[in-house]
């Protein structure tokens, strides 16, 4: 049988290949924990997202190990971060979040992020380009982009 040479970063089961672009979270379980944790978020997820899922994790594992990690372990994490913005916050709590369930679901852990509260995001008002701006942008435009953005306008 012929096996195709893979690198330490790649695994491949059952056809689906898992691209891990950053080093193992996970610091102890089994040996199969952290593929079996890729092949769930390829299952749900997109790429970009996985990164960002995995971003996270990572950054959390670095002061914490992630089976036994507690709810003021979070809250820990999160307060001494305070400089991130609640959208950043959000994102790092939905990370924890996304990987307690599944975690919790295998029988690896308890779901530490059951408890942890969601930050309210308050959604920005779009910024509306006066009068004035639009037609400096439509006058100095290519004469192409000029008659695209006039007929956007209208």
């Amino acid at each position: 049988m012929n096996e195709l040479p893979q690198s330490p970063k790649v695994s491949t089961i059952r056809h689906l290949k898992v691209v891990s672009p950053l080093p193992s979270p996970i610091r102890n379980g089994t040996p199969h924990m952290r593929t079996e944790y890729e092949l769930y978020l390829t299952r749900r997820l997109a790429p970009t997202s996985i990164r960002l899922r995995q971003f996270w994790l990572t950054k959390f594992a670095a002061h914490h190990d992630l089976l036994t990690a507690t709810e003021n372990d979070v809250y820990t994490f999160l307060s001494d971060n305070n400089h991130w913005s609640p959208e950043t916050v959000q994102t790092v709590i939905a990370s924890l979040r996304v990987f307690y369930v599944w975690a919790e679901k295998k029988g690896y852990c308890g779901n530490i992020m059951e408890d942890v509260q969601r930050v309210k995001v308050h959604r920005r008002t779009s910024r509306i380009a006066s009068d004035e701006t639009l037609e400096h942008a439509i006058a100095s435009a290519s004469p192409r982009n000029a008659v695209s953005a006039t007929f956007q306008i209208a």
